[in-house]
Formats: structure tokens, sequence, C-alpha cells
């Protein structure tokens, strides 16, 4: 308590507080050829899975997307309120009402019946669920469904009743519709050999009680459509064959692992079939009609489905159906569900649907539906800024890999934003190149530039890392005005050796004992981080290893295996060095070590600033908006870039208490801190007093309640933003 008591004292007496924080920013105009891009920062789509749900709680359905590559979350609000105009806009800010830990894929469906869409996810080789709170909180929340319990059914399969878990495989994607028509949603998905597929029907209704989820496994070859275990032949009819059923079935068909969407596609009453493979680029339609073999049985198969406008997303595709045009008919979208080989940039295939929900009739729209309005560069995004044509301001150069559908092989190269002012001063990016400098041509895979004037003739050269762990050096013979490469020659050491270290090299210039001359930095696959002492001149440099564990740095990784480290190392106060390193989970991490002495460091934080977009981050700090802070570059692996500008924040503590509108209390608390608002709505950021983020979240409601068990005792800063302007007070937890 006396610890605490003189620690506020300092801080009375040590007005104002200095400290900067950083806060995501998409308000950077980006121009592709003659027009500007609508959501540039989104983040990018791979494998997109589409649900629609009313997220800011206007009475308009907005759209929910989950990438299976990275389990990324994206929101994006419908703007539109006039029926059959859709605006879409991105609005990260409402992602984290989605719970983290979603994973391979989600479907959202009202599950009890409430009106509210819930959340239906894997785990395991089966499903859980995660209810919607929103009529108890107020605003968009979710809650695990029976502590995510799997979800389970009643099986008989001829030896007797038993309960176990619905089965899905995590690699599939399952139907949840209401197969049935009578108000509760059935499930469909493939049998443990994909040779058949299960049909779980949900007994909700019939039992009375909605609000409990139960099913009973009602058949394991529903359709009566089998599917050749090694091709995408399907069979039916005299073809077919099921001989692992349940006791008397009641309905039937099959698939060999994939993805599944029930809809009725001839307006008969039944739900049809789309199935997506996962060895081939098309999908196939499978309809059902009601016989005397048996309800819902297949009499016909429709390959490279629809035709004259077959689907292709070249690699196990996933359909969704969901009204993204606004005119209340749901349209077709298609993305793959591969994480590996499948289309990564125009993977989103949109089919605009001019008929009816029961009579669809499409009309094809786009490959890249909202994919096409953000930076994309494909499988995974490497910011790096540089002033590369000497006017003064941080250029943006993105290195990426893609899979070429064509080539089927992978590509790298590096995308170039060039920092541009218009005519009325305002500043925007130039999409100016997907190939800059014609590197793709070198034909390295995973690219990671940086740059280093390390030949002292007073303009930008390169060092290029690649997947195979080398190291190459790309003079510029231009000028600083103009980058021309040179050619690319094979980095070595002081002893003449190639510097490999290992896989996936990610390099960074700078001088690390501040003798004047650029140093090397280079993450690696697995995770550390080596650095090389340039023990030549500024003009001739060459290059000793001095340890490849700079600061101790291992990059977050899933299973302690590959960390993918990307490093970014700054001086920072006190002869410290920062570290910064992008790494496999999507995070950053925050070391710090002294330039004398870089084999040693400390953990500062594992998650710095709990920033993360999605898998394989990579960081970089500059000052793109010239204002004297730094601001953060941040790409992962959907191929998309995220901005977050720094600011000075200076806070004077005597001035805290003056906006008498809202208020926090009890003030000191304990584990709990009360927030009530003049207003409903607004974004509440919880600060500690290095001017780090603790918390972050819109409110839709007067009082509102943070837990604060886990927060360290000290002195944070409560700011509330509404209608554009920010207020802030000071909280105290003993």
């Amino acid at each position: 308590m006396n610890h605490l008591l003189g620690f506020i004292l300092l801080l009375t007496v040590q007005l104002p507080l200095f400290s900067q924080t950083f806060q995501r920013n998409a308000n950077f105009p980006v121009k592709l050829e003659d027009y500007f891009i609508a959501m540039p920062w989104a983040g990018g789509i791979n494998d997109g899975q589409f649900s629609s749900i009313d997220v800011n709680l206007d009475g308009v359905e907005d759209l929910f997307v989950f990438d299976r590559v990275g389990n990324r979350k994206l929101v994006f609000i419908q703007s539109s309120d006039v029926q059959g105009q859709s605006y879409y806009y991105h609005a990260p800010q409402y992602q984290s009402a989605f719970p983290d830990g979603l994973a391979n894929w989600v479907l959202l469906r009202d599950f009890n019946c409430d009106g509210l869409k819930d959340i239906f996810t894997n785990y395991q080789s089966g499903m859980v669920l995660y209810e919607n709170t929103t009529d108890e909180t107020g605003y968009l929340s979710f809650a695990p469904f029976n502590d995510l319990q799997l979800i389970s059914a009643n099986y008989d399969l001829g030896g007797g009743s038993f309960n176990a878990p619905l089965y899905c495989m995590s690699v599939d994607i399952p139907a949840i519709d209401d197969l049935d028509g009578d108000g509760d949603w059935d499930i469909v998905t493939n049998t443990e050999s994909s040779t058949s597929m299960y049909f779980y029907k949900s007994m909700q209704i019939e039992n009375g009680d909605c609000s409990i989820p139960s099913f009973v496994c009602a058949n394991r070859c529903f359709g009566m459509v089998s599917e050749a275990s090694e091709s995408f032949n399907l069979f039916i009819g005299d073809q077919f064959n099921c001989v692992l059923n349940v006791a008397e079935p009641r309905g039937q068909w099959r698939h060999t692992g994939g993805t599944i969407l029930t809809l009725d596609l001839d307006d008969n009453g039944i739900h049809d079939i789309l199935i997506g493979d996962v060895t081939e680029t098309e999908m196939g339609a499978i309809y059902l009609v009601d016989t005397p073999m048996g309800p819902d049985s297949a009499v016909a198969v429709e390959y490279d489905y629809p035709q004259g406008q077959s689907i292709n997303v070249h690699l196990f595709p996933a359909a969704f159906y969901e009204d993204v045009s606004n005119d209340g008919v749901k349209d077709l979208l298609v993305s793959p569900n591969a994480l590996f080989g499948g289309n990564d940039q125009n993977s989103v295939a949109l089919y605009l649907n001019q008929g009816t929900n029961d009579a669809p009739q499409w009309s094809f729209a786009a490959t890249d539906f909202l994919q096409g309005e953000m930076i994309d560069v494909g499988v995974g995004a490497h910011p790096v800024a540089a002033d590369i044509d000497d006017d003064g301001d941080q250029d943006i150069f993105i290195a990426s890999r893609w899979y070429d559908t064509e080539q089927l092989s992978y590509r790298s190269q590096i995308h170039f934003l060039s920092n541009e002012v218009d005519d009325n001063g305002e500043r925007y990016f130039f999409w100016q190149s997907t190939d800059w400098s014609n590197l793709s041509a070198l034909n390295y895979q995973n690219l990671y530039p940086t740059f280093g004037d390390w030949d002292a003739d007073e303009d930008w050269d390169l060092i290029i890392g690649e997947l195979n762990g080398n190291l190459y050096a790309v003079e510029n013979i231009g000028s600083a005005q103009q980058f021309i490469p040179g050619n690319a020659l094979l980095l070595s050491d002081v002893n003449g050796l190639s510097i490999d270290v290992g896989q996936s090299a990610t390099p960074q210039l700078v001088d690390i004992n501040l003798d004047g001359v650029l140093d090397l930095v280079v993450g690696e696959k697995n995770g550390n981080v080596n650095y090389y002492k340039n023990v030549g001149s500024a003009s001739a440099p060459a290059w000793s290893l001095v340890t490849d564990t700079l600061a101790g740095a291992m990059a977050s990784s899933y299973l302690g295996l590959d960390g993918y480290s990307v490093p970014f190392v700054q001086q920072s106060e006190n002869g410290l060095w920062d570290l910064y390193l992008g790494n496999e989970k999507g995070v950053i991490n925050h070391y710090q070590f002294l330039g004398l002495s870089p084999q040693s460091g400390t953990l500062v934080e594992e998650q710095w600033l709990a920033i993360k977009e999605g898998d394989r981050s990579s960081v970089f700090f500059t000052d793109l908006t010239q204002d004297g802070t730094m601001d953060l570059l941040y790409g992962h692996s959907g191929g998309g870039l995220a901005i977050y500008t720094g600011d000075s924040v200076v806070i004077d503590v005597h001035q805290l208490d003056r906006d008498a509108s809202w208020s926090v209390f009890p003030n000191p608390g304990a584990n709990e801190m009360h927030l009530l608002l003049g207003e409903v709505k607004g974004k509440i950021t919880v600060f500690d007093v290095a001017g780090k983020c603790i918390d972050s979240f819109y409110v839709h409601q007067n009082h509102t309640t943070l837990n604060a068990e886990k927060w360290s005792a000290g002195v944070y800063f409560v700011e509330w933003e509404c209608r554009g302007v920010r207020s802030t007070k000071r909280w105290v937890k003993w």
C-alpha cells in the first residue's frame, strides 16, 4: 500500500505524463490504377466462410467472415438501407465481440429459436456452440454454451442406442440447415470414411424445448448417394450402395471429405446438395426428391455446377448461401477450403441470385467479392518502408508469396505503394507495381527485403532473404531517386562461407553497436534471431556472426517448433534496444537487450499491445504520417496490411476529472471497475501508466462493468470516445 501511494505521488509531481499509444488507422487512401479502393486495410481473405448477422444492432444484416487461414475474424457492416443496394465497410472494432478460439470452420445459426444467431464452430472432430447473449448485455456478445462440451447425438447402429459427439472432421465444412422445415437446425456432415454422410436430425421442436440442443443420428447415407473413395464420382440409383447405416434410417446421402451446402435448387420443397471435394476445383449439385425408396433421395447429379458459369476456385471449394446484395434473396458465395495450394488471390466468387431462395437463378458477378476492395497480395504480407524515391516520405513495400494457379506453384514478388500527396495536400498511397523491379524473375521463394545504403553511395541498396535461408545483396545501380537493381549476389560472411540461417531468412539492416556501419539481423523459420556484426567498412561490409540468439529471443509458435521470426530492431533508451518479433502465432513479441550484450535480453511482453490479426505476423515501424511519432505496419498470412498510427499523448492528471458527464467508480477500486456514461454509444479504452492499451471495446449501454481482477495494482487511465470527442479519467486499483 505504501509503495502504491508513493508511486501516485511520484506521478503527480512529474506532470504532464508523456506516452505513445497506437491506434488502428484505416484513413490512408490507396489508389489502384485510376480509382481508390474502398477498404484497403481490411487485411485480405484467403479461405473465407460467410455468415450474415446484425452486428451493430440496427436491424440490418451485416456480414461475418471467418478465414480458415490464420483463423481470422472479419466484420463488414452493411451501410445501405435501400433494398437491392449493398455497401459493406470493414468494421474491425466489432471483431472482439466474437470469441477467441474459433477454429477451422464457423457458421452462425439461431440454435435456440430466440431470434439471435449463435456460433457453431469446430473442436477436435466435432463441434461446439457459443450462445448469443446480446439480450443480456445490450450489445453483441457471445458466451460458451454448456462449457463448450462437444454437441452430442443419440445413435443406434443396430446394437442399441447410445450417446456420442456429432462427427465432423476439422478439414470439412458441414451443412447446418432446417432440412425438414420444422423450425430447428439439422446438421449434415461427412462420415469417418468420407464415403457417406451423417444426417443429424434436431429434436428440439419435437421435445418442446428449443433452448437445449438435441440430435438423433437419423442416417449415415443421407440422400442415397455415394462417392468413389478416390475420385469425385457420385453414385445414385442402382449404383448406390451403403453398407453401414443406422437402424431405421430417416433420410440418406454421401461424399468423400469436403464441404457441404444444402439448399433447394429446383423449388420442389426438398433441399438439394452442393458438395466440394478436397482434390477438385469445381462443385457438384445433387438433386433430391421424396421417393418410396426413402425421403430425400438423389435422382440427378450435375458436375461443374452451375452449367455455363461453373464454380472454379482451383482447389477444395466451399459454398455459402447468404444475401449479400441486400435484396432479400440469398446469393451464392464460393471460396477455397484449402490451407495450401488453393487460390489466395481472387478467391471469393460471387453468384447473384436473380431468382428466389427456393429456385435460384445464378448470375456470375465477381471472383473477388470484398477482396477486390482490399490490399490482398496472396498467402502472406511482409511490409517494409523506405524513401525509395528520395522525396522525403516513406513508401511501402510488401513482400508476398502467392499461388499461381496456372503454373501450379508459389511465386514471390514485392508490391510497391508510393507515398503521394494530391493537389489538395491530402496524403495517399499509389499501388504502383505488383512486381517491383521485376524481382519475381529471380525465382526466390519467401522473398523478404531490407533496405540500407551498404555501399556508402548515398542511395538505397537491398538485401533479400529467401526460403532456403540464404541472403542476396542487390546493389542499386541507379540513383537515390530511381532504384535500378544490379545482379543478386549470394551473401557470404567474413570467412567466405555463404550465410545460411536455415529456412525463411528475414533480414534487417541496422547499426546495433553504433559504430556508423550497418549490421545485419536475420530471423528464420526456427524462431531465433541471428546477429551479424559488420566488421568491414561503410562501403565494403563484411559480416561476422556474433550470436544466433539475439536478445535470447524465440518467436512464439503453436507447437514450439517453427516460430518464423521476423525481427524489427530499434534503439530505445538508456542504452537499450527494442526487438519486436513477428511470429507464427501472429502476435508481436517485444524483447529488450543491451547493444553491448546482444546475446541476452528480456522478454518485456509476449503479446505487445495485444495486436493480432492473423498468423505469420510481420512488423515494421516508421513515421508514415510525418508527425514525429512512429507508426506500425503489420502484415500477416491473410495477405493484407494494417496500419497502427502512433500518437503522442499528454495526460495532465489535475485535469482528468473535469468532465462530469460520466464517472468511473468505485475509485480506488479492487476487482471491478464500473462506468456510468452519459450516452449509450462510444468506445472505451483503458491504458496503464506506460501508455499500453489494457482493454478496448465499444459500449452500447449506460452502465458497463469491467473485470479488473487480473490487472496489477496501480494507476490506470480510462478514455471514453463519443461523437469524435475524447475524455479521460484516472482510476486506481488497490
